[in-house]
């Protein structure tokens, strides 16, 4: 899933929520929810190289390509923090909180391609574990529809 799902999902769940912590936990905890569910990723071909590597494998180096890739994907998360923002109303440290764990699995993922420390690949590992095996990266207009779609349920029934 796009970094704007997860960040709108993120803050539709917690934006009324009292506590940043609580924000966080739910923004970490929608991401692993909504990785079961069959979508769609833009097309980053080095990213998507690096990610699929063994975990604990040797890091990867840094290239021309693949920086040009980490700005697409700093690209989707900016956009899906603005419109978190726009669409909710509350505490921007709780709507902040919210974004923030709800991205931050996939940013661990890339993390432990730089830095293959234990923790990071044990993440790694899970989250391979929880994340669907059926992916629409070959089928951009249901990926990107269902996942609209979906953002656009979320604004609704949320706000």
């Amino acid at each position: 899933m796009i970094l704007v799902t997860h960040s709108i999902i993120g803050s539709a769940l917690v934006h009324t929520a009292l506590s940043v912590g609580g924000a966080f936990t739910a923004g970490v905890l929608s991401h692993y929810l909504f990785d079961m569910i069959p979508h769609w990723h833009y097309h980053v071909p080095k990213v998507k190289e690096a990610s699929l590597r063994a975990p604990g494998s040797a890091p990867i180096k840094l290239s021309r390509a693949l920086l040009a890739d980490i700005r697409l994907v700093a690209i989707d998360l900016a956009f899906g923090l603005a419109l978190s923002f726009l669409f909710f109303d509350g505490s921007w440290s709780v709507i902040g909180a919210g974004v923030f764990g709800a991205v931050l699995p996939d940013l661990l993922v890339g993390a432990s391609k730089f830095w293959p420390q234990k923790l990071l690949v044990l993440h790694d590992k899970f989250h391979r574990w929880i994340h669907t095996d059926i992916r629409l990266d070959d089928r951009p207009m249901l990926g990107i529809t269902t996942q609209a779609g979906i953002a656009i349920l979320f604004v609704l029934f949320f706000r």
